[in-house]
């Protein structure tokens, strides 16, 4: 279960960087 910062972090990486971020999520699934 991701904790609510790291969710955070999360977030906010994905609105500087929404390809990037994105692609690397869908490698992680």
């Amino acid at each position: 279960m991701i904790k609510k910062e790291e969710n955070l972090v999360f977030i906010d990486d994905y609105a500087h960087h929404p390809t990037e971020v994105f692609s690397f999520y869908k490698s992680l699934r």
